[in-house]
């Protein structure tokens, strides 16, 4: 599912449990251990939750490494779980962390620090994403939604660049009357232009999105 789409749903839920008088008082993370390297993408879901809880938020999260039952080289493992804790645009200063290996103590220990803390005993602070909705803002104005308009910008230019690539390749190709080429390109454009079109509907809709209610 889309960056755009995921941050829609999850403003959605947020406008919803916060309606109801419910507080959010932690995130709870879950890694698979047995990733081989730290994705782009998951780098990028991190980014996304630090501008929707924003920095009064920081100390409130968990990390939650699992399937350690599967490690097969505890070496390579701890080196992984080193590269999560470090990466300053992943974990770094967010909270704490906790393997998991699938067993109800390993569970219990990561309930147990979240009721332990003095701070959840208090109201926690609003995220910000709520907090910026509340105020008015629309979804595509918050912290949350200007970085994941920045990063749908960013894939639209490159679908762009995509399609002007193609248009000289496909205009190669007919002075080369390779009709075969042609074909192929025009249908590689199409797919790029039907993302550019898809892009297009995503930063519209979060233009839209504001406060329900």
């Amino acid at each position: 599912m889309p960056d755009a789409e995921v941050l829609a749903m999850l403003a959605n839920f947020i406008l919803d449990l916060y309606s109801l008088g419910q507080e959010v008082h932690g995130v709870i993370f879950i890694h698979r251990i047995t990733d081989v390297r730290l994705s782009g993408s998951l780098i990028k879901t991190a980014q996304i939750i630090r501008h929707i809880t924003g920095e009064k938020f920081k100390g409130r999260f968990a990390l939650v490494t699992s399937m350690w039952d599967l490690v097969e080289d505890n070496e390579v493992a701890y080196k992984r779980e080193s590269e999560l804790m470090r990466h300053p645009k992943f974990w770094k200063d967010l909270g704490a962390q906790f393997k998991f290996s699938g067993t109800e103590q390993t569970a219990r220990k990561v309930a147990r620090w979240f009721l332990n803390r003095t701070t959840f005993l208090e109201a926690p602070p609003h995220l910000l994403l709520y907090a910026q909705l509340k105020a008015g803002k629309l979804l595509s104005e918050t912290d949350a939604g200007t970085f994941v308009m920045g990063e749908l910008s960013k894939q639209r230019q490159k679908h762009v660049d995509a399609v002007e690539r193609l248009r000289y390749e496909i205009s190669q190709a007919r002075q080369d009357r390779d009709g075969e080429t042609v074909k192929i390109y025009s249908q590689i454009q199409a797919r790029e232009k039907a993302s550019i079109r898809q892009n297009d509907v995503m930063q519209r809709q979060m233009q839209r999105l504001a406060l329900k209610g």
